[in-house]
């Protein structure tokens, strides 16, 4: 770099003398041609010294170009890209603005102007802008990513779809926009449709470690757990064989899933893998109380449950497990005093309705019983549980 500098610079030198000869000034083609030439390597010296984040070099560099060449928009584009690494964002603006009235078809500094509005939260200024340059490059990745990541953050998912889905039907086969596609789709619950957004993204790049966790998780969160585990395990063994800790999110989303299909023990040692490296999640302690729950061992459930409540007093699925324990326990004033404090977070939830009408039944409460079911069908009256406790609660009271 040090010598390709100073042969910019020797270069800089010796131009002016060899344009001395010419009397008048820009009537020579060939005078021209040098100072054009002159020009260009001034400007790659200024890059040169603007990417080694020497900003006041440069821009000494550019304010010495532009008096040679007022018109040159490559020169305001420079200058506007180090005003804003210097935090000068009004300037910045002037100068790709003033790029863009020299050349209107300079992409790059709409591209620039955009992320400086952005900067600035000047949102609807930095979309036009990042739009402008699309349309003059419109098979520019870039640009249209620009685009999408900021109409996604103002949670315009549709349009921002739309973007992609354009540029795919134009031909531009590339895996950023079948990510950025299926990160859309994931976002507003399609996860289906992400999971073939990813899929597809892979036939570019079938080893990309990070589009495999984003295909495991849409295919996980879509109830897929067949084929979730399948992608899931892959990517473990990838990190196995490269002896590299197998992320958390991986374990956690395996456990999930061997969860799901019954895989009690499987799922338990995922647990565990995740609760030693984070000790301090509620979320894990109560996963593995309910993978204990589901093999009968209430103690081991109870003991995970509490752990979570100590971190979050107010997890609500790890109250729920107590009170269930404490049922299986017949413990039944217990249940309902934690079922209660449930309702007094969640007021809506049918499950704590339908456990607390249980208890309640245990203790000849049978009003009270009839009462939480009754509200538990309010709030869905689709709930199986609830409407299987009712009649079976309303036929005891016929059977007396």
């Amino acid at each position: 770099m040090k010598s390709v500098s100073k042969t910019l610079l020797l270069l800089l030198l010796i131009l002016p003398l060899a344009s001395s000869g010419c009397h008048k000034k820009g009537s020579n083609p060939v005078q021209r041609q040098w100072n054009q030439t002159r020009v260009n390597l001034a400007l790659s010296l200024a890059e040169n010294q603007y990417e080694a984040k020497q900003y006041e070099k440069a821009l000494a560099a550019v304010d010495r170009i532009l008096q040679q060449a007022p018109n040159s928009a490559a020169a305001y584009h420079l200058m506007g890209q180090i005003c804003f690494a210097q935090n000068n964002n009004s300037d910045a603006i002037q100068c790709f603005e003033k790029a863009i009235s020299i050349n209107p078809d300079n992409a790059i500094s709409y591209y620039w102007l955009g992320i400086t509005f952005e900067s600035i939260a000047q949102r609807k200024l930095a979309l036009e802008s990042y739009q402008s340059a699309l349309k003059i490059a419109p098979d520019n990745i870039s640009y249209c990513l620009a685009a999408v990541e900021l109409l996604v953050t103002d949670n315009e998912h549709s349009k921002a779809f739309d973007l992609i889905t354009a540029q795919l039907q134009n031909g531009i086969n590339e895996q950023a926009l079948y990510v950025a596609a299926g990160n859309i789709l994931r976002d507003i619950g399609k996860n289906r449709d992400a999971a073939i957004m990813y899929r597809k993204a892979l036939v570019n790049g079938p080893d990309n470690i990070t589009i495999q966790e984003s295909l495991a998780m849409a295919l996980v969160n879509d109830g897929q757990y067949d084929q979730g585990i399948g992608v899931l395990e892959r990517i473990r063994d990838r990190f196995i064989m490269e002896q590299n800790p197998i992320p958390v999110p991986v374990k956690l989303a395996l456990g999930d899933c061997y969860f799901q299909q019954g895989r009690f023990h499987e799922a338990r040692r995922c647990f565990e893998y995740v609760s030693a490296r984070d000790t301090s999640s509620a979320a894990i302690w109560t996963r593995l109380a309910r993978t204990a729950l589901a093999v009968k061992s209430y103690n081991k459930a109870e003991m995970y449950a509490r752990k979570a409540i100590a971190l979050d007093k107010d997890y609500v699925d790890a109250i729920i497990i107590v009170a269930h324990v404490a049922m299986k326990n017949s413990q039944y004033i217990q249940a309902e005093q934690s079922l209660k404090h449930v309702l007094s977070i969640d007021e809506k939830n049918v499950f704590a309705y339908c456990l607390l009408g249980s208890s309640y039944e245990h203790q000849q409460k049978i009003p009270e019983a009839l009462n939480c079911y009754a509200r538990a069908l309010q709030i869905d009256p689709d709930t199986a549980l609830a409407q299987e406790l009712m009649t079976a609660c309303q036929s005891k009271i016929k059977s007396y």
